[in-house]
């Protein structure tokens, strides 16, 4: 299994205040589910949340990496 870490930018409707994904992206892969969530808490520590638009996930990929 392949653990993807994601990117995404939210913008949204300022009127109605309802979330829109504008974009996202496979930043790196991981073997584990660990590593995908230590990179978050790393870039998480440098980021102090100065970037209120992006989300970062991990979310398993259920093949092999090629």
């Amino acid at each position: 299994m392949t653990w993807l870490l994601l990117v995404i930018q939210l913008g949204g409707d300022p009127v109605s205040g309802v979330p829109i994904i504008t974009s996202g992206e496979v930043a790196e892969t991981f073997a584990s589910k660990q590593a995908c969530v230590a990179k978050i808490k790393q870039i998480e520590e440098i980021d102090k949340h100065e970037h209120p638009t992006i989300r970062l996930g991990c979310v398993i990929y259920p093949k092999k990496a090629i």
